[in-house]
Formats: C-alpha cells, structure tokens, sequence
C-alpha cells in the first residue's frame, strides 16, 4: 500500500508486533475449528488476518536459517524429521 504522495508528513502505516504464545494457541485452536467446518466468527476472522503476515514472515526466516545451518553442516549433521522413528540413515 502506498501512501499519498504530499508536503504533509505522515504517520508510518502501523505493523503488528510479536505474537504471543497464548495468541499462537488461540489462533491454532480457531484455525483447526474453522477446518473442521466450524463456523469461522468474525473475531476469528479478523485474528487469522492479522496475525498471517507475521506468522509467515518469521517462518519464512527459520526456513532460511535452517537451510544456512543445513548448507554450512555439510554431511556432518543429520536432521531427523519429527515423528520419525528411524535413526539409521
């Protein structure tokens, strides 16, 4: 979203800060409801859309971390997918 090009100053367009673990909570226990057919409210709606952005921006940079560590560790480091059993590689 751009802002309107004029002499005035303007107010910086507001961003949500972090996420708290009980907000992550509520959020997940709206998100699997609403997939399970559960009807969506409009508090959970608007919850779901404010939080999306900064929920994908940060795992977005995990991802990033983690490839970085994968790539520097070289074969000297095995990740173990959750939930698997097998340690053998």
């Amino acid at each position: 979203m751009t802002q309107a090009n004029h002499p005035f100053p303007t107010v910086p367009i507001s961003q949500a800060g972090p996420i708290s673990d009980e907000t992550l909570d509520k959020l997940a226990r709206i998100g699997r409801a609403a997939q399970m057919g559960q009807t969506l409210t409009d508090e959970g709606a608007e919850l779901m859309l404010l939080c999306a952005p900064q929920i994908a921006v940060e795992l977005l940079h995990r991802r990033r971390a983690m490839q970085v560590i994968e790539d520097l560790a070289g074969d000297n480091v095995v990740f173990l997918s959750p939930g698997s059993g097998d340690v053998a590689g």
